[in-house]
């Protein structure tokens, strides 16, 4: 199983260019609620964050972004992803650094990670709990487990939002655990091409004061982020509350091409391009940050087959073009 953004490299660049962030991000506080009543799915076991991956089904249907999962990946207490063994990746991240069950020491589990469904059909909401957590860097390193944290991530049904609720928190080593400084490295990592020994696409993260974070885009090319990353000055306040709102896609004309598809998605030297009420539409090729690659035509009535041959590896954005409505496809250059 590939596990996202633990083994990211940080260097320095100049300017480039980023893709359209899939959501509008807010800040508010909310009383954090311990999931007391919700189902453990650590059934009373010490875990560590470097060995754990769980696996939560939503009950519903949801997408992050434009993937949908009908299971959502929770992995070492502080990642929630889509399929890890899928090839497009996207996933939300509350802190760089892997929790523990504070139980370590003497075998006795006291970091339940807990579940619960809450809400009517059409309007629940999915509450996944890392409850009572202690860092894994002060467990290795000085073989205690003083600080320690509690986080939600909830996923809504009736709009695809995701909330990260931050609760009680004790961290009085912060540059032990954090990697770029007193506080964590909080992100969105959105259509990642992961492969075995890479990783490529958009990161936005959460940098400045914690109680008012701005969004900063970033890329990470070959495992590297190309840009400073600044993170999250300290780690946040009992009851902060991180909201991303999925932004909403607009509706075709009735004259847009009806049931536009890309066969195969992930494909080596060509893809084909199916739909009805396409011919002579316009079409071009960019990469996912939106720079042109040079591939440009018209699609003919039906099917039009596209040569990729010549692009490196990695996601690629195909947009057709009809008067004002535009419609555009992912696929991978393999």
């Amino acid at each position: 199983m590939k596990k996202l953004f633990y083994a990211i490299i940080i260097i320095l660049f100049t300017t480039h260019a980023h893709a359209q962030f899939a959501y509008s991000f807010t800040t508010h506080t909310q009383l954090y609620v311990p999931l007391v009543n919700g189902v453990s799915i650590t059934n009373n076991k010490i875990w560590r964050g470097d060995t754990s991956n769980f696996a939560v089904s939503p009950g519903f249907n949801f997408k992050l972004d434009t993937i949908n999962c009908s299971f959502a990946f929770f992995s070492g207490g502080n990642t929630l992803t889509t399929d890890p063994n899928q090839t497009i990746q996207s996933g939300f991240n509350v802190s760089e650094v892997n929790f523990i069950d504070r139980g370590a020491l003497d075998s006795v589990a006291k970091s339940p990670v807990r579940i619960d469904v809450q809400g009517t059909a059409g309007n629940q909401i999915l509450k996944i709990e890392a409850y009572n957590v202690g860092f894994l860097p002060e467990f290795t390193t000085s073989h205690t487990l003083n600080d320690s944290a509690s986080v939600q991530i909830w996923l809504y049904e009736a709009d695809n939002t995701v909330e990260i609720h931050y609760g009680p928190s004790r961290i009085t080593n912060p540059h032990q655990y954090f990697t770029y400084g007193s506080g964590p490295l909080v992100f969105y990592i959105q259509d990642n091409v992961v492969t075995s020994n890479s990783q490529n696409g958009p990161i936005y993260v959460l940098a400045g004061n914690a109680s008012g974070p701005v969004i900063e885009p970033n890329e990470i090319t070959n495992g590297t982020i190309q840009s400073i990353v600044i993170p999250l000055h300290s780690w946040p306040a009992d009851s902060t509350v991180y909201r991303f709102t999925l932004n909403k896609l607009s509706v075709p004309g009735a004259n847009s091409p009806a049931g536009l598809s890309i066969h195969p998605t992930c494909a080596y030297d060509d893809i084909m391009v199916t739909g009805s009420n396409t011919a002579g539409l316009d079409y071009k090729v960019m990469a996912i940050n939106g720079a042109t690659t040079g591939i440009a035509g018209a699609l003919g009535q039906g099917s039009t087959h596209i040569n990729i041959s010549s692009l490196p590896q990695g996601l690629y954005l195909l947009a057709v073009q009809n008067g004002e409505t535009k419609s555009v496809q992912k696929f991978v250059k393999l």
